[in-house]
């Protein structure tokens, strides 16, 4: 009984110890400001390790702040790098290729062949692209294209549901840099049908980290008004404000060559942790990202077909 008192003591202290938000007494001004944009065209990989990298070049394709170093050097980015997680390039890979569309064009692609990542008690998938350690970033916006892989189509025949593709994240207090009320919002490809010959559909959620790998949701929604599309580059348009039930808001709106823009959510509701009482912005951001499960990553390469997601036209902003 004692002994199981003082772990229950290590615990509770170990949470009550965690510090305040990163950025906390952080002075920011409000300036609205475009961060970066890119084609992807003269795009370099660096290794930092096998698992992150970093990138260099300038777009000359793009009006400036086109420079991945310039934004890199950005007051109010910390650090910009692609995360694998773990793994091989034989199990994923991020890397410059031909647009499936349009030969002529350079594009950032991201695959996953084999589950490469891993925590106490699951497998999972991972290739992303992080900016981390940021700071005084209360509005986040970004425009970027993307497509699915002709061969995702795969997913609708799949005879399970899913709730987890995540292709966007922003963090506001994470989970792993020791921070109190860590706190989500992330955008997923979702089935929620689990029959054959079933769409998959935009979904985004906002969770907080409770402890022992364990998540409560606060809100989510899933729209139901476009189908997710396969081989078509869809344009998307994302803006996410700090805030509470009041202040804060979550929007997405989307466009393809055949669908007008329309809006998928406009969410007015926390983008902050309920108990935060010094909202410091979102400070881990996932802007690109390609996050699943270890069943979604096999079933795929038991079908021989490609879990493989491309980016273009990726332009970000602040406040």
């Amino acid at each position: 009984m004692k002994v199981i008192y003082a772990f229950f003591c290590i615990i509770i202290f170990f949470y009550s110890c965690r510090k305040q938000s990163i950025n906390c007494s952080k002075v920011c001004n409000s300036i609205t400001e475009v961060l970066f944009q890119t084609g992807f065209s003269n795009t370099s990989f660096h290794s930092i390790t096998k698992d992150w990298y970093y990138l260099s070049g300038t777009d000359t394709l793009k009006e400036e702040p086109n420079s991945w170093e310039n934004f890199q050097n950005h007051d109010c980015i910390g650090n910009i790098s692609i995360n694998y997680g773990n793994g091989t390039e034989k199990e994923r890979w991020a890397s410059i290729v031909q647009d499936p569309i349009d030969s002529s064009n350079e594009v950032l692609s991201f695959r996953i062949i084999s589950p490469n990542d891993s925590e106490p008690g699951k497998k999972k998938g991972r290739v992303e692209l992080d900016l981390n350690r940021n700071n005084c970033i209360q509005k986040f916006s970004q425009e970027v294209q993307l497509l699915l892989d002709s061969d995702m189509k795969e997913l609708t025949q799949w005879n399970q549901s899913f709730y987890w593709l995540s292709i966007f994240e922003f963090w506001n207090n994470a989970n792993w840099t020791q921070e109190k009320y860590p706190f989500r919002v992330t955008v997923n490809i979702v089935k929620p049908n689990s029959k054959p010959n079933t769409p998959l559909y935009f979904h985004v959620k906002a969770d907080i980290y409770k402890q022992f790998g364990k998540w409560e949701k606060v809100w989510e929604h899933t729209s139901k008004n476009f189908e997710v599309p396969f081989g078509t580059w869809m344009n998307i348009e994302l803006c996410i404000i700090e805030g509470n039930t009041s202040t804060g808001s979550f929007t997405m709106k989307v466009s393809t060559s055949n669908t007008p823009k329309q809006t998928l959510f406009a969410i007015n509701n926390y983008t902050q942790h309920p108990k935060e009482t010094c909202p410091d912005g979102f400070s881990e951001i996932h802007p690109l990202k390609l996050y699943t499960s270890q069943e979604l990553v096999e079933y795929m390469k038991q079908n021989n077909k490609k879990l493989q997601i491309y980016w273009d036209n990726w332009k970000v902003w602040r406040n």
